[in-house]
């Protein structure tokens, strides 16, 4: 590491020492925050201490996780708490770098050094309040990031039994990456959708050997009943608190936000002054918000519509779309979850050849809501004020956009030479 550092340029070596001492600044100031400020870590560490103990998860639990994330977080409750969350801290860190390195691995062989180390400076910037967002939770986004990538590698390499893995793995920790399952199938990828859902079943099963069948199937049925209020839309209270937050970034809450004058006492009555632009009933905002959400999927969708073939894969830049699909239709988005826009903004940036006008005004646009429009800028206030704009919705959006844009011209971003093996072939 240090003769690597050596080896850099002066002002590479500024670069990277910049971005180790904002790091360095960041722990610090988050072990004092969480002497006194408990956050989601504490959470984690809670359900893998009563998944160890074998108790339920009742009151207190993670509504929105299934047992087998209490299994996963095991670990940390294995260790005192400020070890356990400098140990995830460097694990996300690992996985930041892993995924960058990955994504590196994309670029066209003849991508110069200095364009490369510029792509990932400029990358770790613009996506750089999420990803610091996401490390005071000690990066938990930021690992599952890198399992998706991990997985996409691993296809492109020919190993569908570990990338298939690696896909089932994330989408059992958090339900949003189980956009992949209808993904794989609107890809004709009939070996791989099967090697990922049966991956699902086991891992989600795999907590009963230490819970017992009765108390691990009682912890899960608590996650199907969320899951079912989810698609059929039903009220769920955990679930509304979510939702009544202005932090909350979905797109459904951006568009109910933008149908809806809330009346008085009601938690986002103050939001609705602001954004709304009718009066709907809620049913129908609520019913309009998912049309937009099923527009904005088949849309996305239909520029996936090619099938791979053996010599090109157009995963990489399809599946940085789908996290940005992911953290869109989620029906509860914090900033810290936008960590998921990181390949999506790789992507954008890699590609060297003249963007039109409209392109360069979407991209400035972008980099204004996401980093100069900051809490520390404006103020809690303010800040506040804009998250009821859903400025992190509107900068998702953004990204979609032009990963789509991409879409239509993937050559010169993505040398599918650079492969270890040939794509695999849907079966």
């Amino acid at each position: 590491m240090v003769s690597w550092f050596l080896s850099l340029s002066r002002w590479r070596r500024l670069v990277v020492a910049g971005f180790a001492l904002l790091l360095v600044v960041h722990l610090v100031v988050i072990l004092h925050r969480r002497a006194r400020q408990p956050g989601d870590f504490d959470v984690h560490r809670e359900f893998g201490m009563r998944f160890l103990a074998g108790t339920s998860f009742e009151n207190g639990g993670c509504f929105n996780y299934m047992p087998i994330s209490s299994m996963y977080y095991a670990p940390l409750a294995m260790v005192p708490a400020t070890v356990a969350f400098l140990g995830r801290y460097l694990v996300a860190l690992i996985c930041l770098a892993l995924t960058l390195k990955w994504l590196l691995e994309l670029l066209p062989a003849n991508t110069s050094e200095q364009r490369r180390f510029l792509i990932v400076t400029l990358t770790l910037l613009f996506s750089l309040k999420y990803i610091i967002r996401d490390l005071d939770d000690g990066g938990p986004h930021l690992i599952l990031l890198g399992m998706l990538v991990a997985g996409m590698q691993l296809l492109r390499r020919g190993k569908e039994l570990a990338g298939g893995f690696c896909f089932a793995l994330a989408i059992v920790l958090k339900m949003t990456p189980g956009l992949l399952l209808p993904y794989l199938a609107w890809k004709r990828r009939w070996r791989l959708l099967l090697i990922t859902t049966t991956a699902c079943i086991a891992l989600i099963a795999a907590p009963a050997l230490w819970l017992g069948p009765s108390l691990w199937w009682n912890c899960q049925a608590q996650w199907n009943e969320v899951a079912f209020c989810v698609f059929s839309g039903r009220a769920n209270t955990s679930m509304e608190e979510n939702d009544l937050r202005v932090q909350n970034q979905s797109l459904k809450m951006a568009v109910m936000h933008g149908l809806v004058t809330y009346p008085e006492g009601h938690p986002l009555r103050g939001a609705s002054e602001i954004v709304s632009f009718f009066d709907l009933p809620p049913q129908q905002a609520r019913l309009l918000a998912n049309l937009v959400m099923a527009g904005l999927l088949v849309v996305s969708w239909w520029h996936t519509r090619r099938a791979d073939s053996g010599a090109t894969s157009f995963m990489p830049l399809e599946l940085a779309g789908l996290c940005l699909l992911m953290v869109l239709l989620s029906p509860v988005t914090w900033v810290q979850h936008l960590v998921f826009a990181v390949p999506a903004v790789f992507f954008i940036l890699a590609d060297g050849r003249r963007k039109p006008w409209p392109v360069q005004i979407a991209l400035a646009a972008y980099v204004i809501l996401a980093l100069m429009l900051n809490r520390e800028i404006l103020g809690k206030e303010k800040y506040i004020f804009l998250l009821a704009c859903h400025i992190h919705t509107v900068a998702m959006l953004i990204l979609l956009g032009l990963v789509l844009w991409l879409r239509t011209r993937p050559g010169e971003v993505i040398d599918s030479a650079a492969e270890e093996r040939p794509l695999s072939r849907a079966a």
